[in-house]
C-alpha cells in the first residue's frame, strides 16, 4: 500500500468498518463515512476493498449519489471505463467531479474529442486539482502492474496539463519498462536524470534494464553511478558484483564483495557470496575459509552449511559432503537446491533409492526447473522405468517444446519403447532447438545404446528425407 497520512478520526471509522466486516454485525454509517471509507482504499490502491465498501453503502444507502460516483471512479481505476460511463451518464449533473471522471472515462475507451471537451472544462476550473487527479489515476494503473498502456495514457495528459512536472518521465521509464519496451524505457529514464541526476533509484533502475539487454558495460556504469551518489546502496554493489560473475571476472566480483562488507552488519550472506566465488575459479580452500567465517557469525545459517558441503563433494569428500548437506537441510527444509546436491552426492554414494528420494524432492519443491526435471527422468531411464522417465518429462501433459534438452530425451525414450512416431516428433522438435548440433553431440554419449538400435536408425531415415 502507498503511504498516506489519515487522520486518527478516518483511521478510527475504518477499524469500526473492518470489524463489521469481519464479524458480520452490521453497524450504521452514514454517506459521508462511507465516502471516507471509500477514499481510504482508493487511495491505498486497494480496489477489491473499495468495491467492497461500495457494496456495503448501497445496502444502507441505495440511491446515494455520492456513492455512485465513487464507484465510477473505482471503475476507471480498474479498466471499466463503460461501466463508469453508465453510471455518470445516470448521475447527470455535471459538477466538476462528474466532468472529470467523464474526461478520465473517455480517455480509456478512445473518445478524444469527448476528452478534450471535459478536460479543457475541468483545467480552466482548477488546473492543480484536475493534473492530480489524472495523476493519481495513472498510478493506479502502475500499481495493476498489467496496465501500463493505460497509465502511460493518463501520465501524457497530466504532462500536458503541467508541463514542468519532470518526475513522470520517471513513471513513463517504469511503464515501457513494464511493457518490455527497453528503449523508450531508456530514454524517458535518460530524461529524467537529465533534470534529476541525482536520483540513485533511477540510476539504479536504469541499470537493470541496460543489464536485461546485455548491455553490460552501460549496467555497470548506471550501478556505479548509483554508489556513488549513496555509497551504502546495497543492491548496486550486488548487481555490480552479479556482472562481473556473469562476465567470469570472479577477481572484480570479490573485491565488490569485500567492499559491501564494509557496509552491511549481516556479514554472513557476503561471506556465503564470496566462497561461492571461489568456487567457480575451484579456490576450494579458499571457499571453506570463508563459509566458516559466516558460520562463525551464525551457526545456523543454512547456506554455509550447504557451501561447505559443496565444497567437499567437489574435493571427493563424500561422507562429509553428506554430512554438511543434511546439516543444511535441518535447517531449511524447503531449499529444492539443496535436495538436487543431496543427490548428486548420494549419486557419488551409489545410494540409489536415496538419491532418486532427493531429485524427486527437489522437483517437487520446484517443479519448472529443467534440469531437475530430466536428471531424474533419466534416472528413472537407466533404471529401466521407461514410462516413468517420459512421464517426468511430460510436466502437467505438456512437454517442454523450447528445450533441446527434453526433446532429445524424449526421442531417445520414445525409441527405446519402438515408437517411431513419436520418437521422430520430438526428434525434429529438437533440431530446430538446436540448429548448430552441439547439444546432441554431448546428450547422444548417454544415449549411444539407443542410438545403435533399429528403431532410431529408422528414427534418422526419415529426418533426412524430411
Amino acid at each position: 500500500m502507498n503511504d498516506f497520512e489519515f487522520s486518527e478520526d478516518i483511521m478510527l471509522i475504518i477499524d469500526r468498518f473492518e470489524n463489521m466486516v469481519n464479524s458480520k454485525k452490521q453497524q450504521y454509517f452514514d454517506v459521508v463515512e462511507f465516502v471516507e471509507i471509500i477514499d481510504f482504499y482508493i487511495e491505498n490502491i486497494d480496489f477489491n476493498e473499495a468495491l467492497n465498501a461500495v457494496k456495503y453503502a448501497f445496502i444502507q444507502h441505495p440511491n446515494s449519489y455520492d456513492i455512485y460516483e465513487k464507484q465510477a471512479e473505482i471503475f476507471i481505476s480498474t479498466n471499466k471505463a463503460k461501466q463508469s460511463l453508465k453510471i455518470l451518464e445516470l448521475l447527470g449533473t455535471e459538477t466538476y467531479e462528474i466532468q472529470l471522471l467523464k474526461a478520465s472515462a473517455y480517455l480509456l475507451v478512445g473518445n478524444k474529442e469527448k476528452f478534450n471537451e471535459y478536460i479543457n472544462i475541468c483545467v480552466s476550473q482548477n488546473t492543480n486539482d484536475t493534473f492530480d487527479f489524472i495523476y493519481k489515476i495513472a498510478v493506479a494503473y502502475i500499481s495493476s502492474n498489467k496496465w501500463f498502456n493505460n497509465a502511460i495514457l493518463f501520465l501524457n495528459q497530466a504532462l500536458n496539463i503541467i508541463k514542468d512536472n519532470y518526475f513522470i518521465y520517471n513513471d513513463l521509464a517504469i511503464c515501457y519498462e513494464g511493457l518490455e519496451d527497453n528503449k523508450k524505457a531508456i530514454y524517458y529514464s535518460k530524461k529524467y536524470l537529465d533534470i534529476d541526476p541525482f536520483d540513485e533509484t533511477t540510476w539504479f533502475n536504469l541499470g537493470i534494464i541496460y543489464e536485461k539487454i546485455l548491455n553490460f558495460t552501460k549496467a555497470l556504469e548506471a550501478f556505479e553511478y548509483t554508489i556513488a551518489i549513496n555509497e551504502k546502496y546495497i543492491p548496486a554493489y550486488l548487481k555490480i558484483s552479479g556482472i562481473y560473475i556473469t562476465l567470469e571476472q570472479i577477481p572484480k566480483a570479490i573485491d565488490m564483495y569485500t567492499e559491501l562488507l564494509e557496509i552491511v552488519d549481516s556479514k554472513q550472506e557476503i561471506y556465503c557470496l564470496i566462497g561461492e566465488c571461489y568456487e567457480n575459479i575451484s579456490s576450494f580452500e579458499e571457499a571453506y575459509n570463508y563459509y566458516t567465517k559466516a558460520l562463525k557469525i551464525d551457526d545456523k545459517y543454512a547456506d554455509a552449511w550447504f557451501g561447505l558441503g559443496v565444497v567437499k563433494y567437489e574435493t571427493n569428500e563424500t561422507f562429509e559432503s553428506l554430512y554438511f548437506i543434511k546439516r543444511a537441510i535441518e535447517l531449511d527444509k524447503e531449499n529444492d537446491e539443496f535436495y538436487f546436491q543431496l543427490g548428486k552426492v548420494y549419486e557419488k554414494l551409489d545410494f540409489l533409492p536415496e538419491l532418486m528420494e532427493s531429485y524427486e524432492k527437489a522437483l517437487e519443491l520446484n517443479p519448472q526447473d529443467e534440469e531437475y526435471r530430466y536428471t531424474l527422468a533419466d534416472k528413472y531411464f537407466f533404471s529401466n522405468k521407461v514410462e516413468k522417465a517420459i512421464e517426468t518429462l511430460l510436466f502437467d501433459n505438456v512437454e517442454t517444446t523450447n528445450s533441446a534438452e527434453i526433446q532429445y530425451r524424449l526421442a531417445f525414450y520414445y525409441a527405446k519403447i519402438q515408437n517411431v512416431k513419436l520418437s521422430l516428433f520430438h526428434f525434429q522438435l529438437a533440431l530446430d532447438l538446436d540448429s548448430e548440433f552441439e547439444l546432441y553431440e554431448n546428450i547422444s554419449l548417454k544415449f549411444d545404446e539407443v542410438i545403435k538400435t533399429k528403431t532410431f536408425n529408422n528414427v534418422i531415415k526419415k529426418t533426412k528425407n524430411k
